[in-house]
């Protein structure tokens, strides 16, 4: 399928992890605050969040 194709719907390859973190980085409103909520380093939430939208947005 096409990107413009409005068929075209976003596959939702994911794990629950990944949207917890997602969803803690929402409501703390910062990626530091998250990753010490969700006990992970900063960058690995950063890495976690860029692979969800990456996913999403193909």
């Amino acid at each position: 399928m096409k990107k413009g194709d409005p068929h075209n719907i976003p596959s939702i390859d994911f794990d629950l992890r990944q949207l917890e973190v997602f969803c803690k980085v929402v409501k703390l409103k910062s990626f530091s605050k998250a990753a010490e909520a969700v006990f992970l380093a900063q960058p690995s939430v950063s890495e976690r969040i860029a692979t969800l939208a990456y996913r999403f947005y193909l």
